[in-house]
């Protein structure tokens, strides 16, 4: 599939001038698709692919690049293929792979066979079950990953660079408990602490949600983790928000069921969850879009929703312009910054002026002539227990790391500075490493 998308986007970029002649010209979204297919005798896939891509991100592609990760890919399918039409290649796999399982396993039998009922002894124990606590997550590679809150208070330095290492979210549960993990489809999914696997050996990377529970759809992302008791209702409220800008509130024991999986969203088509955070009306919730606009929003005028509502608009948004950020902030707290065109800046939240929600509200960062197509790509809270780690990954391939020690605390409307650790980089993409507390 990435090398049928591959073809679509060299010929898109060897024939870049034709193509934006065809968007300009194209009434809306659905003729240009069409009419790329038929310039260009593009698959379905192809088009949109090459659709969803920021005129600014396709223009800048290396047409070297693609044709080196189209010809690297073409090797591994021509290698795959092979070992689908060879029962030998076949074969060989499988006495590989149980080679590796016989050296990892090959211990001695560590249960007991016997021939009748009557040498089966068991042992009357008075002990009650072993409660032992962990820290569940889900990490930028998309995993969930459970594993002990030492191992988890590791990662806190900041020296781990691995993205298995960098949550998204997690929350400390017992084994006698549940973890709610909300998607951002708007679905919940119980997590059941006994049967979810220890991330350690063979389930280091951890476990992707389709593969834990059929009705997660592939690339289905956990937005919040929450820890409940069996029985138990949390007090407060919810609150859920949109890249679209829509927000809502709903009371914990409307997100509560008996069920295993069940909706708590009403989602829109082209939108997806990116905040699930719990209530808390004495803070307000700071937005920050694409375009470099920030909304410090208060949480008057913002009713209490029931469980499948689709929420109410919470920042006014410019055409084509998307949250990329939206969290809960109080007073005296920053956010850090990066975008497209290797910027970064630190900025006091109180800098932003409070409003009632659906406003636009001002510009957070300055990315100079709109005509070049910068974006902000990434925005975090900057934690106040030890520098929050950079990731990024340029338009070229390369990697680099910093982390907000680095970063300067500027005015509202600056453009931001070019981070010493990462030079005059182009970023495609930011994580900011900064492992929620749990």
């Amino acid at each position: 599939e990435r090398a049928h998308i591959l073809e679509g986007l060299i010929i898109a970029v060897t024939n870049i001038d034709e193509v934006i002649r065809i968007i300009k010209t194209s009434p809306d979204t659905t003729s240009a698709r069409a009419n790329l297919r038929k310039a260009f005798n593009l698959s379905e896939k192809q088009a949109a692919a090459i659709l969803d891509l920021r005129l600014a991100r396709l223009t800048k592609l290396e047409v070297n690049n693609l044709k080196l990760e189209l010809q690297n890919l073409l090797e591994l399918i021509k290698e795959y293929e092979a070992i689908l039409a060879s029962k030998r290649k076949q074969f060989d796999v499988v006495v590989r792979e149980m080679k590796v399982i016989r050296k990892k396993y090959g211990d001695d039998r560590r249960s007991v066979i016997v021939t009748s009922e009557d040498k089966i002894k068991v042992a009357k124990s008075e002990d009650k079950p072993i409660i032992e606590t962990f820290v569940v997550g889900f990490n930028q590679k998309g995993a969930i990953r459970k594993i002990k809150p030492t191992a988890y208070k590791k990662l806190d330095d900041n020296t781990a660079h691995n993205m298995r290492d960098v949550f998204v979210c997690a929350t400390k549960a017992a084994t006698d408990e549940q973890v709610l993990a909300f998607t951002d489809l708007g679905n919940c999914f119980k997590i059941d602490m006994e049967l979810l696997t220890e991330s350690k050996g063979e389930y280091i990377e951890g476990f992707k949600m389709e593969n834990l529970f059929k009705e997660a759809k592939k690339g289905e992302k956990v937005v919040g983790l929450f820890t409940v008791k069996n029985g138990v209702t949390p007090e407060g409220s919810l609150v859920f928000i949109t890249e679209q800008g829509m927000i809502k509130i709903t009371e914990w024991a409307e997100n509560i069921l008996i069920k295993g999986y069940y909706q708590v969203m009403k989602v829109d088509d082209g939108d997806k969850i990116i905040t699930i955070e719990q209530l808390d009306d004495k803070k307000t919730v700071l937005y920050i879009t694409e375009g470099g606009m920030a909304l410090n929003m208060l949480y008057e005028g913002v009713p209490v929703q029931k469980r499948v509502s689709g929420g109410v608009r919470g920042v006014g948004l410019y055409e084509n312009d998307k949250v990329v950020f939206a969290r809960q902030i109080g007073e005296g707290e920053k956010v850090v910054l990066g975008a497209t065109n290797g910027m970064f800046k630190v900025v006091e939240c109180d800098t932003v002026k409070k409003l009632i929600r659906a406003r636009k509200g001002v510009t957070i960062m300055d990315l100079g002539d709109k005509k070049y197509g910068e974006i902000v790509l990434a925005a975090e809270k900057v934690a106040e227990r030890a520098p929050t780690g950079i990731y990024v990954a340029d338009r070229i391939g390369t990697e680099s790391y910093s982390d907000t020690s680095n970063v300067s605390l500027e005015a509202r409307e600056s453009k931001g500075k070019i981070v010493k650790d990462l030079g005059r980089c182009q970023p495609e993409k930011i994580i900011f490493i900064n492992n929620p507390e749990v």
